[in-house]
């Protein structure tokens, strides 16, 4: 039982968390008070009462109108609402860029991170992808060889790692999984093309603008 739970974690509080069905273009937004759920509300690891979408946006002193036109937010807007909304509720927390391309950590530490950090209650994720935002939920590894009963992260050479990721879209099933080298495609890539980890089979594409590529994972902490 130890190896099999070795190679498959899920956390389904993580999921009743995020507020589904996002409004639209509020996927930003409805991401961020999913994991604030998780981490203060009584719907996950806290003792606060629930909170929405709606109630975020006038605590954050914008209306629902100038939300859905801006679309994507900025990394530091996130980081910086998150952090708005714990000090309006009187919780100490703080949030960050967990991985992006140019802060110099290779894939294979942040995934060795990543399967030790999604077990830690006190921590939630938002990953930022292209036009979009979802929330990692946990992982399964699959070894290439069937016959292989058990399964250390030393031998994730020889698996697929897929993350498993929770999505506010009405259109798209509550759940997905996604292989870490997709992941790793996307936000690795460079500023001159874009990869959709929605529409992978569309491969790497040749972006409009030159916009740096701002893909990551964002962590958020209560302390």
């Amino acid at each position: 039982m130890a190896a099999t739970e070795s190679k498959k974690f899920l956390d389904l509080k993580r999921w009743h968390c995020i507020p589904r069905p996002q409004s639209s273009k509020l996927c930003a937004i409805t991401s961020i008070v999913g994991c604030w759920n998780y981490l203060y509300s009584v719907l996950g690891n806290g003792t606060l009462s629930i909170l929405t979408p709606e109630a975020a946006i006038k605590i954050l002193n914008h209306s629902q109108d100038w939300a859905k036109s801006a679309g994507q937010l900025p990394n530091k807007a996130i980081l910086n609402y998150f952090e708005i909304l714990c000090e309006h509720f009187k919780v100490q927390g703080k949030a960050r860029i967990y991985w992006k391309r140019d802060n110099g950590e290779l894939p294979e530490t942040m995934l060795r991170e990543y399967v030790a950090d999604i077990k830690n209650n006190r921590r939630a994720f938002i990953y930022h992808c292209h036009n979009h935002y979802l929330t990692p939920l946990g992982y399964d590894i699959v070894p290439n060889d069937p016959a292989k009963g058990s399964l250390k992260l030393a031998d994730l050479n020889n698996s697929d790692f897929w993350i498993i990721l929770g999505e506010t879209a009405r259109q798209q099933p509550g759940m997905c999984n996604v292989k870490w080298r997709d992941i790793v495609n996307d936000i690795t890539c460079n500023d001159v093309y874009f990869y959709n980890i929605r529409e992978k089979f569309k491969g790497m594409q040749i972006k409009r603008d030159r916009g740096k590529n701002n893909h990551c994972f964002i962590v958020f902490e209560a302390l």
